[in-house]
């Protein structure tokens, strides 16, 4: 008897945690739509989904793929994603006003999330400020680093070197996605994938792991920051 009252309430203690527990995959399963792939289940993602003008291919599943893990890393990391979005919101406004002066699209603010989650930190490669520049980089767009002064650490600033970077890169390629791959892999190295490749576009491209999870972060956070409810 003894034994049948301790199990009792243990038993339904289970039963509650299993039902509470099918009750919150449901509600999850429900944020998915299917895909014209069978057995495949996505994100909601937005259609008209693009990167400075340039929209994502779509029709290519290699592609929703990539955006769709990127998308759930973000949108389930919520505690991350909550101080991205209090950053964003103090940030923004300072580094929006600059990429328009030098005729950067807005989109390339969330390379700078992407980058340092807008926080002022140094990398493994000496990579340092909100846009994690390199010591050699930032010199050549103009920043003062000797061992007093590290204008990588300086938005303003910062930002207008970053700025620089792009307009070098939008010449050699014309293209907004490539200019923005390149912030990652360098201009070279982006020139010799098109080049070896025989492509022309970010999406028809085989590179390393990073540079091929560049630009779908950045769609990521582009997509959850600009629609965060």
């Amino acid at each position: 008897m003894r034994i049948s009252k301790i199990l009792k309430p243990a038993f339904s203690l289970c039963c509650f945690l299993l039902l509470f527990l099918a009750v919150k995959l449901f509600n999850f399963s429900a944020e998915f739509t299917k895909d014209e792939n069978p057995g495949y289940s996505r994100l909601n993602i937005s259609k008209k989904l693009n990167f400075a003008g340039d929209l994502v291919p779509q029709n290519d599943f290699s592609v929703i793929e990539s955006l769709d893990r990127e998308l759930l890393i973000n949108t389930y990391w919520q505690s991350q994603t909550l101080l991205v979005y209090k950053r964003a919101s103090h940030w923004f406004p300072i580094i929006e006003p600059i990429l328009k002066r030098y005729g950067i699209p807005d989109d390339f603010k969330y390379i700078a999330v992407v980058e340092s989650g807008l926080t002022n930190s140094v990398s493994n490669a000496c990579a340092a400020g909100y846009w994690q520049l390199v010591e050699e980089t930032a010199k050549s767009c103009g920043l003062e680093i000797d061992s007093v002064v590290d204008e990588r650490y300086n938005m303003e600033k910062s930002t207008e070197a970053a700025c620089k970077y792009f307009k070098e890169a939008y010449v050699q390629f014309h293209n907004w996605t490539l200019a923005a791959a390149s912030y990652n892999m360098g201009i070279a190295g982006v020139q010799k994938a098109l080049d070896t490749q025989k492509a022309n576009n970010y999406y028809d491209l085989q590179l390393n792991e990073e540079t091929s999870r560049y630009i779908f972060r950045i769609l990521a956070a582009k997509d959850v920051l600009s629609r965060p409810i």
